[in-house]
């Protein structure tokens, strides 16, 4: 029974096989027909877009067909499976595997059979059960459950796999949502659904996702069977047109997005899903800020600059960048070879504040960029840092010759520096010793970055004389980052002058500036005859041609040029004249000094006479430039007298200084000579080396007494060329005895006669002691015998002049009498002629006078041209018949002759007292009391100028004036006489509280308002304010006089030591630097307030013009 069961077993696993290849198939077949039927029916509400109870019948219908499938082809099989539900037994399993195995036929049914059978009652017999085992043996064999072959199944996979590729083909066509749209509607069978619109919305950007506040653009195309002409898109509640770029294509930029945007497309009723539009927050700069830290020795504020990364720096300045910043989680400062990260200041419900810090020291490009998380770096900006490099400081430097001073070398200059100063100084070396250099500090002002200052060379710095030395100056700037840096002026060289150049330097200056102006003087004889002939060009032609009034020009502008250089010459000659050693003639000096002054300012006038001739020339009428061009003759005239005095006087005066000096050298050479004849031998083993020495001294002495003989000679040459030459006391014979004496001595000292020699030494110094004494006797005896000649000569003038003025007015008062047509009128003339030949001798002799003493100023020379324009004047009217002219210029000459008259009376009696009083013992200078008759002379003469009244002469002089349209003229000559009368009382004031005992308060003040009287006559002219003044003066020199009188002071000279300090590095201690300072450009970049730009330009502005 065994085998039974083993069988039974196996038809068991045969029939679970079974089921389960059952259950495969009813899942394929399911799985075809299911999708099959899914597939119409999705197919059917796509096409057909069924109503709701379409949609209904369709759903409820689908899921019949379905759940009796699932029933069908799976739920049977499984229930089969579990013996739920009754299947095969094992008589049809056996009939299925006998069907499979032949061998195997209806043997497994008879087992079966018979085991059924066997079970009865009754039947259980061993042949029965014998045949059950047989039968069982036979079927073990057999594998019962190969019979069911899964493979069988694969023909129906065919049937599945026909709805998948369905499927898989609709998918890859594109068109998937025609089954789940399909799906959806007949799920949700209740719902209402609408057919799909004709087209469909695409948004074709990559990523919905922009910046904040940058552009942000959206593209739109539409797909289906119609193409709408316009799409709007709506957000926050508007909506816009889109732009169309082509048809189905359309564009729309959202411009500044702050925020996230949900939006949606329309058009033509077609409405599209939601989008949103994702905003990233960009990190932003709300304040910008650097501060600005200067380097300390620029002594400048810290600066603020706020909105701007640019900025022009000087060297080292620390800057400091600060930023508040929204959105930025991070700050960097980039240039090309640098990185810096801000730090982070702060942070608040407003931002966050950064900062970082840098010093400078070159040009530097630079980016700012801030970024966050999302946006790292995102927003740069790009400055430049410009660097203003200290500069080397500058320094200008000039060298200014003192006329007053030859003993040393002015210096004037700047310095400066774009920020400051520490230090100036002047350094000298003797020429080609550089290694030997020394400096000297210069006092500056290191305040400010500009500084003007003064230097004397050698001032009190011990030098040897001989020498050459090498000057230059060095200023440094006070940068602290370089450690202030140095610049040198140019190299200039003084040398230490001994006495004798310094001597021989000034008399060459002195006949240079003779000679000059003698060249001048004759170009001024020649443009007499040349001023005549442009008078009579003018009288004979009312109307003039082009050519004669260019000629007209001509002659003026040579005039103006011939009057500028007889100023430069006049200067140059009260120069030269201040440069002299002081003379003991210091009166004399004085006299020409005063002489040289005011011929400079009468040339001054004549200048601008001339100018203003040569202004109006072709614009007045023919008497107008007649009378202008006499006025210029006149003026002319008296110029070229008193020039000629001038420079003879001149002469005169460096012919006595020059004897004088060369009388002093004789006195030195005296002295050394007698020191070489009393040296002392020297000792036994140096005798050689000492007779050496002696002769060379004696040697040197022979040279110098050589030169002073040749100098000599140039000054007799001078002395003869003089109009009338001096006595210079000089003596050849002794001259050349001088010369033998020193040439013996050489030849004894070679020839070691030491006695012979002292003699001959001793001689030769004793001559030329002698040859000194007598030059100066000569000089001082020469001088008072032309006193005493020149005073009798003045005498025999004034005699003369008086006879003139005498005769002269006897035939004035017969003119005035006379009728036109006089019989005696022919013999009027002859007289007139008489006395103008009378008068020329009178001027003869005071020209020659005037030539040797400087007492017979311009005033003489103009009362001379005065007489002589008048006598011409009457001449040529009584020739004419003008018998009331010819009266009036009479009367006009027997004035100058009387003004003359006084003038030289007032000269004689001054060098009378002076030779009364003798050498010394005084001077021509007016005292107190003369002063204040002076002025109230002048007060008298003021009052008569503005009444009109004036002296005959002026009265008559000024209606003829104002007959000619001179009466203009005539107020300034007057205001001008007034004016030079009056400074001349203020001068001798001075002079007398000088002597007086200096000055106190109340002088001072006295001084000071004479100065404003004569300010307010030059400007405001006569005027009864000015009057007043005049007469309070008046008062206050009679209370001065009284004082002085109480106070018992004499009249005397009292000798003072100068308390006035020299200082050398004042400015005001050199004529001329003033003017040279003022001419500086001054730089100050402290001062103006430019910006850098403009500072740069100034200064390219300036070196261009260097």
């Amino acid at each position: 029974m065994q085998g039974l069961e083993n069988i039974r077993y196996k038809l068991q696993a045969f029939i679970r096989k079974y089921y389960i290849n059952e259950l495969i198939k009813g899942l394929l077949l399911f799985t075809a027909t299911g999708l099959l039927y899914l597939i119409a029916t999705l197919l059917v509400e796509h096409f057909l877009w069924l109503g709701t109870f379409g949609r209904t019948v369709l759903f409820w219908l689908f899921v019949g067909v379905e759940l009796f499938l699932l029933y069908k082809f799976i739920a049977i099989p499984i229930l089969q499976l579990l013996r739920i539900r009754k299947g095969i037994d094992d008589k049809e399993a056996s009939g299925i595997i006998g069907r499979y195995f032949p061998e195997v036929g209806d043997k497994l049914l008879n087992v079966l059979q018979l085991s059924d059978e066997s079970k009865l009652p009754g039947n259980n017999n061993e042949l029965l059960l014998a045949g059950i085992a047989q039968k069982s043996a036979e079927l073990q064999p057999f594998p019962f459950h190969i019979a069911v072959d899964f493979r069988g199944n694969l023909r129906y996979v065919k049937y599945a796999l026909i709805p998948v590729v369905l499927i898989v083909i609709v998918w890859v066509s594109g068109n998937i949502n025609w089954f789940s749209d399909s799906y959806k509607r007949v799920v949700h069978y209740r719902e209402a659904y609408e057919p799909p619109a004709p087209f469909r919305f695409f948004v074709i950007n990559n990523q919905l996702r922009g910046i904040e506040g940058k552009p942000f653009e959206i593209e739109v195309k539409t797909s289906g069977d119609v193409v709408p002409e316009d799409v709007e898109i709506h957000f926050k509640n508007e909506n816009y047109f889109m732009r169309k770029d082509a048809p189905g294509s359309f564009r729309y930029e959202f411009r500044r997005p702050e925020e996230n945007t949900v939006f949606y497309l329309s058009a033509n009723g077609v409405r599209s899903r939601p989008y949103t539009l994702e905003i990233v927050a960009t990190p932003v700069m709300t304040a910008f800020e650097m501060y600005l830290r200067y380097p300390g020795y620029l002594h400048r504020s810290p600066d603020t600059l706020t909105g701007t990364g640019n900025a022009r720096v000087p060297e080292g300045t620390e800057i400091t960048w600060r930023l508040n910043t929204k959105n930025t989680a991070g700050v960097r400062w980039v240039s090309q070879d640098s990185v810096m990260h801000f730090r982070e200041l702060s942070r608040d419900a407003e931002g966050i504040t950064f900062d970082g810090s840098m010093r400078m020291f070159h040009d530097t490009d630079y980016e700012i960029t801030t970024g966050n998380k999302a946006l790292p770096d995102y927003e740069s900006l790009g400055f430049g840092i410009s660097v203003i490099k200290d500069e080397y400081p500058e320094i200008e430097v000039k060298q200014i010759r003192d006329s007053l001073k030859t003993s040393g070398q002015y210096f004037a200059g700047q310095v400066s520096d774009d920020y400051g100063l520490s230090g100036l100084s002047i350094n000298y070396y003797p020429e080609g010793e550089e290694e030997a250099v020394q400096t000297s500090k210069i006092p500056m002002n290191t305040a400010s970055n500009v500084h003007r200052f003064v230097s004397v060379f050698p001032a009190d710095l011990d030098l040897k004389e001989g020498i050459n030395y090498m000057i230059y100056f060095e200023v440094r700037d006070n940068d602290a980052l370089h450690g202030g840096k140095a610049v040198k002026s140019g190299l200039f060289s003084y040398r230490v002058r001994t006495v004798q150049e310094l001597e021989k330097e000034n008399m060459e200056q002195q006949k240079n500036a003779i000679r000059s102006m003698e060249r001048s003087m004759e170009e001024m004889k020649d443009q007499r005859q040349e001023l005549k002939e442009i008078n009579t060009l003018n009288m004979e032609k009312e109307r003039k041609s082009f050519s004669e009034r260019q000629k007209i020009d001509n002659f003026l502008e040579r005039q103006l040029q011939q009057e500028k250089i007889m100023q430069r010459f006049t200067k140059e000659l009260e120069e030269r004249l201040d440069e002299a050693p002081s003379a003991e003639d210091e009166q004399a000096r004085k006299l020409l000094e005063e002489r040289l002054e005011r011929q400079r300012e009468e040339l001054q006038k004549n200048e601008k006479l001339l100018e203003e001739l040569k202004e109006v020339a072709d614009k007045i009428n023919q008497e107008d430039m007649a009378r202008r061009l006499e006025k210029l003759s006149k003026s002319k005239q008296n110029s070229r007298k008193n020039l000629e005095q001038v420079l003879e006087l001149t002469k005169r005066y460096y012919v006595s200084q020059n004897a004088e000096r060369l009388r002093q050298e004789l006195e030195r050479l005296a002295k050394e000579q007698d020191k070489a004849a009393e040296d002392e031998k020297e000792e036994e083993q140096s005798a050689e080396k000492g007779q050496e020495d002696k002769t060379g001294a004696q040697e040197e002495l022979n040279k110098k007494f050589d030169e002073h003989r040749k100098e000599m000679e140039e000054l007799d040459k001078d002395n003869k060329a003089l109009k009338k030459p001096m006595d210079i006391g000089r003596d050849e014979k002794k001259e050349e005895a001088v010369s033998d004496d020193q040439q013996k001595a050489l030849e004894d000292i070679k020839e070691d006669k030491q006695e012979e020699a002292k003699k001959k030494q001793k001689g030769a110094a004793q001559k030329m002691r002698q040859m000194g004494e007598t030059m100066k006797s000569n000089m001082q005896g020469g001088a008072s015998d032309n006193d005493m000649e020149d005073a009798e000569v003045l005498r025999q003038i004034l005699k003369n002049l008086v006879s003139f003025s005498f005769e002269q007015e006897s035939l004035m008062k017969v003119v005035e009498d006379m009728r036109p047509d006089h019989p005696a009128l022919s013999q009027s003339l002859r007289r007139q002629h008489n006395l103008k030949e009378m008068f020329m001798h009178i001027d003869d002799s005071i020209f020659a006078l005037s030539l040797r003493r400087p007492e017979l100023s311009e005033q003489v020379n103009k009362e001379v041209t005065e007489a002589h324009f008048y006598l011409d004047k009457s001449i040529e009217q009584l020739s004419d018949n003008e018998i009331y002219r010819g009266a009036s210029s009479q009367h006009y000459t027997f004035t100058a002759a009387n003004n003359l008259a006084a003038l030289l009376s007032k000269i004689l009696d001054n060098l009378q007292q002076n030779m009364g009083m003798g050498q010394g013992s005084g001077d021509n200078e007016m005292q107190l009391p003369d002063i204040i008759q002076g002025q109230e002379e002048l007060n008298e003469k003021m009052k008569n100028a503005m009444d009109g009244k004036g002296s005959p002469q002026e009265g008559e002089e000024g209606e003829k004036r104002e007959g000619n349209g001179q009466g203009e003229d005539g107020d300034s000559e007057a205001l001008f006489e007034i004016y030079k009368e009056q400074q001349m009382l203020r001068e001798a004031l001075r002079k007398q509280l000088e002597k007086q005992g200096g000055s106190g308060n109340g002088k001072d003040k006295m001084l000071r308002e004479m100065e404003r009287v004569e300010d307010e006559l030059l400007k405001k002219g006569m005027n009864r304010e000015t009057m007043k003044r005049m007469q309070k003066l008046q008062y206050e020199l009679l209370k001065l006089k009284e004082g002085i009188r109480e106070q018992g002071t004499e009249e005397r000279r009292e000798s003072r030591t100068n308390t006035k300090e020299y200082a050398p590095g004042q400015e005001g201690s050199i004529p001329g630097l003033d003017e040279y300072l003022q001419g500086m450009e001054i730089l100050n970049r402290q001062v103006l307030p430019l910006r850098q730009i403009y500072k740069e330009k100034v200064k390219a502005y300036f070196k261009k013009d260097d």
